[in-house]
């Protein structure tokens, strides 16, 4: 079935309108809000910080890690607080809204016998 003619004409502002509703819903470009984005994506965050401490906590004792990779599934509008609560949002989608099928890789290194650090990838 083929696009009506009058969405075809509008589709941009379309997609602006519910990139900037969306982007309200969650907290995030021109309506950031902190307290917001804790709201929404607080539990992922600690639930991620404390499986990477686990992981480099386990490392430090016996020299390696038995746990190689763990998967979370979630929502669009929850990578998209993620995001912005690590302050990657704006360079990495900038006003859009995650793709459909969106992915996020956290990686933790070990850079020195003592350190590490964790790389972020979208």
């Amino acid at each position: 079935m083929p696009t009506p003619q009058w969405f075809a004409q509008k589709r941009k502002e379309v997609y602006s309108l519910f990139e900037k509703i969306y982007s309200y819903t969650v907290g995030v470009n021109e309506f950031h809000n902190s307290k917001l984005l804790k709201l929404k994506q607080g539990i992922l965050m600690k639930t991620i910080i404390s499986h990477l401490r686990s992981q480099w906590i386990e490392y430090k004792q016996t020299g390696r890690i038995r746990r190689k990779f763990t998967a979370y599934s979630t929502q669009d509008w929850l990578i998209l607080a993620f995001l912005h609560s690590l302050g990657c949002g704006k360079p990495v989608l900038g006003e859009t809204v995650p793709n459909y099928n969106a992915l996020v890789i956290i990686e933790l290194y070990l850079q020195d016998k003592n350190r590490s650090y964790t790389k972020i990838t979208k």
